[in-house]
């Protein structure tokens, strides 16, 4: 018989550790004092009255205040942002080589700069706190557009004390500078509440985002801004067609018509109520006479022509906020402006930086992991687009809505990052061996 040999001691195996997913999101992360500070600070943004406003100060003394403490995060996408955004102030600061007015130019070329800083403070705010965020700063934003259409309204139909502040040219205004900023604020709150009326469980909330949209209709509308009104059709176009596209199922596409034709059906009722008001009828006749066009577009078109000779003349620029020095009158589109004002490396840095954002946007509406994400893209993407073509006949570089947009679209919050692409390694088949 064979000895029976001692087996060789065996190892413990040790325990299986799970594999962690290689994309980790938290469905609900709690948002911290910072996010409830910047939606506090969002309420201010309907006064804008003076330069710096009070928005300002508040976003300037959050955003340092949010370096310090590592509130914000930042990824690789920002890098594009960050750089167009650097060539574009390096191009405000050659322009200003021998300005018209030098104080005038170093004041509008800090508030340019604040505001392209204010880009990535709401970029590295969402991206380090998600949806939270945008929530709790889209409730301010819409707090003060609802205040700002009550204002504008309050006066302009005499029911409230302050009229010559609230309104202008006989138009509302709130707390704005000129109507035709009044106006396109509005217009983020009005499509956010279409979007927010769409993901919405509670009834309340649907009745609050309804109102807040038919509200903010009414101010756009009664702003008698006809750039503003191409603006608001411009990204009522670009969501409802991002909206339907996003439709899952044919029942789906149904519901979203009937819902869309009964918000036309509402809107366009409480529209022709308005027409039928002796004011707002003068008005519209005024605003709409003689094919659309004022007497005062002659001069617009006319500054048009010597702006675009001026940047002909001095490709360098001639220094931010010169425009109304030079000719004596507002150059009435941002594209222009910028040309005009910093020369030809600034206006292609500005424009990529909206071309790019506006891109951003659109791979956010259709690549987003969730669908709060690729709604919210859509809203941006149609109030980015809107922006853009009320941009052609006014200045809007210093608005403050617009700067916001451009930043929550360069969200990188994992939630708001494309699924990964699986890779796959071909292999060569194997032959079956020949046979001899």
């Amino acid at each position: 018989m064979m000895p029976t040999l001692p087996l060789p001691a065996q190892r413990p195996v040790p325990e299986a550790r799970p594999i962690p997913p290689r994309f980790t999101v938290k469905s609900k992360r709690p948002h911290s004092w910072l996010v409830t500070a910047v939606g506090l600070a969002m309420c201010l943004s309907g006064v804008v009255l003076v330069e710096p406003a009070p928005i300002d100060a508040a976003i300037m003394g959050l955003c340092g205040l949010a370096v310090l403490i590592g509130q914000l995060s930042f990824a690789g996408a920002h890098s594009l942002p960050a750089f167009l955004l650097v060539l574009f102030l390096f191009a405000n600061v050659v322009s200003m080589a021998d300005p018209i007015e030098k104080t005038r130019t170093i004041w509008y070329a800090l508030v340019t700069a604040y505001l392209g800083a204010s880009l990535f403070f709401f970029a590295g705010l969402l991206t380090r706190h998600g949806m939270p965020a945008v929530r709790v700063l889209m409730r301010g934003y819409a707090f003060a557009a609802i205040y700002s259409v009550a204002l504008g309204l309050g006066g302009y139909f005499n029911l409230l004390p302050g009229r010559d502040i609230l309104t202008l040219y006989n138009r509302p205004k709130g707390l704005f500078k000129d109507p035709n900023v009044f106006g396109p604020f509005l217009i983020p709150v009005a499509i956010y509440a279409l979007m927010a009326l769409q993901v919405a469980q509670k009834r309340w909330a649907k009745v609050a985002w309804a109102a807040t949209f038919l509200v903010c209709t009414l101010g756009v509308f009664l702003s008698f801004s006809r750039a503003c009104w191409l603006n608001f059709a411009v990204s009522l176009g670009i969501y409802a067609l991002m909206f339907f596209w996003s439709s899952e199922s044919g029942a789906q596409l149904s519901a979203r018509l009937v819902a869309a034709a009964t918000f036309g059906c509402v809107a366009g009722i409480l529209v022709l109520a308005l027409v039928s008001v002796p004011a707002v009828k003068s008005m519209l006749m005024i605003r709409l006479g003689a094919k659309g066009l004022q007497s005062y577009d002659t001069k617009r078109f006319q500054v048009h022509d010597e702006a675009l000779e001026s940047a002909r003349r001095r490709p360098l620029g001639i220094g931010p906020g010169q425009s109304e020095i030079a000719f004596a009158y507002a150059t009435h589109s941002t594209y222009l402006r910028v040309l005009t004002e910093n020369g030809v490396v600034g206006a292609l840095a500005f424009y990529a930086l909206l071309g790019a954002s506006l891109w951003r946007a659109l791979r956010l509406a259709r690549t987003a992991r969730t669908k709060r994400w690729r709604s919210l893209g859509a809203v941006l993407l149609a109030c980015i687009g809107g922006v853009l073509a009320n941009s052609v006949v006014i200045d809007s570089i210093h608005w403050r809505h617009l700067w916001l947009l451009l930043g929550m679209s360069w969200a990188a919050h994992p939630n708001a990052l494309p699924l990964p692409t699986p890779s796959f390694r071909y292999r060569t088949p194997r032959r079956a061996p020949i046979p001899q």
